[in-house]
């Protein structure tokens, strides 16, 4: 049984429990609600503020999440660049042939202070640098 316990501890869910609570929210000055033992009463204003609360914390949790992502968009920007630059570092890390630009992936040739990656590139550059020699020579003939 009962064993003397009051009838909102004997309410079989919240439900329940509430109605004695929004009554008492109604009916604040009928009883002694604290030998009744029943909570702070409901009333449209408290439940209001319960809900407005509810809103708040939900805008703030989606606040959190937006900034949660932006910063993760960002490191994966910032992780992307990074690896951009490496590889960029890498490239230009890497000896070119200074006639066709191609990177030198065995023994270069090498004449002057160049470097070629191949007996046809050497050949080539030094024409393009004659002729660039000559265009010089004639252009400040005139």
């Amino acid at each position: 049984g009962s064993k003397g316990r009051v009838p909102y501890f004997l309410a079989p869910n919240q439900r329940a429990r509430d109605a004695f609570r929004r009554w008492r929210g109604m009916h604040e000055d009928t009883f002694d609600w604290r030998e009744a033992q029943i909570p702070e009463g409901i009333t449209d204003e408290t439940e209001q503020r319960k809900k407005d609360k509810e809103k708040e914390k939900k805008k703030r949790q989606k606040e959190k999440q937006k900034v949660a992502k932006a910063q993760a968009q960002q490191e994966e920007e910032e992780r992307k660049r990074k690896e951009e630059e490496e590889a960029k570092a890498l490239e230009a890390a890497q000896a070119k042939c200074d006639s066709c630009k191609k990177p030198l992936l065995s023994r270069p040739f090498t004449r002057l202070n160049y470097l070629y990656c191949s007996p046809e590139c050497v050949n080539a550059h030094r024409r393009e640098l004659q002729a660039e020699a000559a265009m010089k020579r004639f252009g400040s003939g005139t």
